[in-house]
Parts: C-alpha cells; sequence; structure tokens
C-alpha cells in the first residue's frame, strides 16, 4: 500500500491530465446503450496488483442524463446555452473540435464498454505502471483526431545557453497497433564539470488497436532507458497469452462476475517471486510477521460501489490465506478467512437518510 502511494506521489500533472482525459471523455460521452464487458481487460497482465473497473454505461445508463437534461432549471439552461456558445466558438477555431462537440460519441473509443484502471510492478524502484484500458470501436477515427491534435501540438521546445527543453508527441505503427509516445527531454549544462546532464520526464504512451486501447505511465522513469522499457511493456501487453492475463486468476474472474458500477480488486498472486521476497522480508523487519510467500499470494481484497434506485451501496472484503488466518487468530483470537463490510445508505420518499452498516467474518 505504501507502495502505490509512493508511485502515486510521483505522478505528475501531465499524468493526471492524462488519465483525467481518458476517464472522464469516456465518462461524460456515453450515451444511453452499454455492454456489460470491455475489450480492454485482454491488456491486463496477470502481475497486476491491483485493478478498478468503472462500469460507464451501467452509470450514466442509472444517471438518467437525458431526463436531467429536460428538467427546467436555470443550471440546466445555462449549462446547455455555453455548450451551444462553445461548439460556436469550435466551429471558428477547429474543425476537429467541432466536429467532436457536434457528435461526442465518435471518439474512436467505444464509450460504452467497461474501464479499467490497474497498476503493474515489475521493479519497485524502476519499474511500476500505472495504466487505462478500455474498448475501441473506430481506431481510424481515433488516428485522425490523434494526428490533428499531433499537427497543432503548440511548439513549447527552448535552448539557451544553460539548459534546453524537447516535447516528443510522436505517433507510428508497429506490428498490431498504433502507438502514441510523448516524453520531455530536459538537459541542463553544469559549467563546473563541464557536461550537460539530460532527464526525461513525463513517458507516456497511448496505442491501440482495432478494439482496444491502452494508456501507461511510469512516473518513476527519468532516463532514457524508461523509454524503452515503456515501448517494451506496451508490446508485452498487446501480446499477452491466455495464461499471462490476468484473467487466468481465479479470485479475479470471481470479482469481475459479481461486478458492480465502481469496483475495485487487489492481490499478489501474479506478482513476481523475487519481489515477493523482498516484500516478505520487509514485513518480518518491520513487523515481526513471519510468513511465506504464498501466505500473501494466497490473499485478496475487494471492493464494490453500487448505485441502486434511491440507494448506494458499499462493500469491502478480505479474503485471508492460511497463514494470515493463524496470524490474524494469534494477534486478536478471532478465526476466520474473511472478513466484509457492507454498507448501504437508502434515500427514502420522506428524505430521510438511513444507514445499514453490516459486519461480518466467516467463522
Amino acid at each position: 500500500m505504501e507502495k502505490i502511494k509512493e508511485i502515486l506521489s510521483k505522478l505528475t500533472l501531465k499524468h493526471y491530465i492524462g488519465i483525467a482525459v481518458v476517464g472522464i471523455g469516456v465518462y461524460f460521452l456515453t450515451g444511453i446503450l452499454f455492454s456489460s464487458s470491455s475489450k480492454g481487460i485482454e491488456l491486463i497482465p496477470r502481475n497486476t496488483v491491483a485493478v478498478g473497473v468503472v462500469s460507464v454505461g451501467d452509470m450514466i445508463d442509472k444517471a438518467d442524463i437525458q431526463d436531467l437534461l429536460k428538467l427546467d432549471l436555470d443550471i440546466i439552461e445555462d449549462l446547455l446555452d455555453n455548450y451551444e456558445d462553445l461548439k460556436e466558438d469550435a466551429e471558428d477555431q477547429s474543425d476537429l473540435a467541432a466536429s467532436i462537440l457536434e457528435d461526442p460519441e465518435n471518439i474512436g473509443i467505444d464509450i460504452n464498454q467497461d474501464v479499467f484502471v490497474y497498476g503493474v510492478i515489475h521493479d519497485i524502484k524502476e519499474e511500476a505502471y500505472i495504466c487505462v484500458s478500455g474498448g475501441v470501436d473506430d481506431e481510424d477515427r481515433l488516428l485522425e483526431i490523434l494526428e490533428e491534435i499531433e499537427d497543432n501540438m503548440p511548439n513549447d521546445d527552448y535552448e539557451d545557453s544553460y539548459s534546453s527543453n524537447e516535447s516528443h508527441f510522436d505517433i507510428s505503427e508497429e506490428d498490431g497497433y498504433n502507438i502514441l509516445l510523448m516524453y520531455n527531454k530536459n538537459s541542463y549544462k553544469n559549467s563546473r564539470y563541464d557536461d550537460v546532464e539530460t532527464y526525461y520526464g513525463d513517458i507516456t504512451a497511448f496505442a491501440w488497436d482495432n478494439d482496444k486501447f491502452l494508456f501507461i505511465t511510469n512516473p518513476e522513469a527519468w532516463e532514457k532507458k524508461g523509454i524503452n522499457k515503456l515501448e517494451d511493456e506496451v508490446e508485452r501487453l498487446f501480446n499477452l497469452k491466455s495464461k499471462e492475463k490476468l484473467t487466468s486468476i481465479n479470485s479475479f474472474d470471481d470479482f469481475y462476475d459479481n461486478k458492480t458500477d465502481l469496483c475495485a480488486w487487489a492481490s499478489a498472486e501474479g506478482m513476481d517471486e523475487d519481489l515477493l521476497d523482498d516484500i516478505v522480508d520487509e514485513l518480518d523487519d518491520e513487523t515481526g510477521f513471519d510468513l511465506e510467500v504464498e501466505d500473501l499470494t494466497e490473499c485478496s481484497a475487494s471492493l464494490y460501489y453500487n448505485f441502486g434506485d434511491g440507494n448506494v451501496s458499499v462493500k469491502a472484503a478480505l479474503y485471508a490465506s492460511d497463514g494470515v488466518q493463524e496470524l490474524i487468530e494469534e494477534k486478536t483470537n478471532i478465526s476466520t478467512s474473511e472478513f466484509s463490510y457492507e454498507l448501504t445508505m437508502k434515500f427514502d420518499d420522506s428524505g430521510d437518510n438511513t444507514i445499514h452498516v453490516i459486519l461480518r467474518s466467516l467463522l
């Protein structure tokens, strides 16, 4: 958990903007129809440590956006007026922006499929990726949009006697998929040692084929080799065999079979054994917990949010391995294989909110 927090703390504004563009665009530019799965699941590798699932279509369908827009409210009228003004301004400045605003569903991304946000760790210190994947319904349209963005990218490059900056935004065709590679190259002249120090930042890629897309970044990559490693990881994810996919892990399949509007899953089962050895040793040193690698790989956790008709429900569960069960019993005198927490907030017709909480452990 601390490692995930550390990774997230190193995400720059550009990383968050990239993730937000994918997430917000998928969330708000969808229609009424939806599907219950996504091709993006095929890009999630077995060594994923955590994954979040957003069932975009389900959530939008429940929100009744079309009905909301028909409400006789000042804020709705203001939003619609501003939207029309935005469309008129876009027509004068960008054909691309105008076409997207006119038909927001036609962006190449299948905005009715599930979206996945997940973390993949190869090396705790150097190679940990944050990924977003989902479905594509028009790869040519997606390419058209990205190429026009590339043509209209502002030139922020500069060079003076002390430093220089180069921004890269390059689209290329690989074997079986297209990839947009983005990064900044910053160089600083060190007069004391008469040399040049070069750093690479915001290393990010967006790749896609005819039915799925991948957004991927490594916030801890600062050297040129980070670019090559990122490209290698994209190639790996687009060529995963069945046994290398997260769907080969039973606990994930069980979780996804019961997915809700917004849910998350975590497990160490697919992680590299050497990496797990280091984690077990660190746990032993810091807490005195004597666990085996198998004690971690056999554990999993899940979190479910569901938006119902007049209620919101939340369920969290931890499924413990035999070794962890023994540790829990030793420390707390509780014998259990599952800890569950369920909360339902009901909003009835009277306007009174009621909260129901269920704490459960299976003995």
